[in-house]
């Protein structure tokens, strides 16, 4: 692999796929490699972030993002015991693991959807994000984030939108609630 791959160049080539590519499904498959790519590139983690939001465990470093808010790329870092609730993201995603292992739960609802502010989830499977390696997340993906290891990780994080404009939610599977979750407006 091309360790000179950009960020620029990597927004370069999201932008056209998104535009041309008719399903997301297509999106996903054309960004996964890429987005290995770019995490491959040592100087990623130097880039100067255009927006950070901390919170419980994780920091979000924005990269780059459209005026829009569609198109984000950011780095997460994830503290060691740092966690989420199961969440969904509003929109598409691929994350790449940088340094450390993150486990990523996935969930799938299995009530109908009907209550507003109640949901139950099933645990349906788990996959560890390691150095290079994609993990590829549809819109509909439901899934939880936990740093087991005494050190931090850190994740590249490309979504078809950024995730705090997208009406996201997050789920409480003790008490079967359905959350909102970091909006902004």
């Amino acid at each position: 692999m091309n360790a000179d791959y950009s960020l620029a160049q990597f927004v370069e080539a999201l932008r056209s796929i998104a535009a041309t590519a008719a399903e997301e499904r297509e999106i996903l498959r054309q960004v996964a490699p890429l987005a290995e790519r770019l995490a491959a590139d040592s100087k990623l983690l130097n880039e100067r972030p255009v927006n950070s939001i901390a919170e419980k465990g994780f920091s979000f470093n924005l990269l780059h993002e459209e005026a829009d808010h569609a198109l984000a790329v950011a780095i997460l870092s994830w503290l060691p015991s740092g966690a989420t609730l199961p969440h969904n993201h509003g929109t598409w995603g691929i994350v790449v693991g940088l340094t450390g292992a993150e486990k990523n739960i996935f969930w799938r609802r299995i009530d109908d959807a009907s209550r507003p502010g109640y949901a139950e989830l099933e645990r349906v499977g788990e996959m560890e994000c390691v150095l290079g390696q994609a993990v590829v997340l549809p819109s509909p993906t439901i899934h939880s984030v936990e740093n087991c290891a005494s050190e931090p990780s850190v994740s590249l994080h490309v979504y078809g939108k950024n995730v705090y404009y997208t009406g996201r939610s997050q789920f409480d599977i003790v008490n079967n609630r359905e959350m909102p979750w970091g909006i902004k407006t």
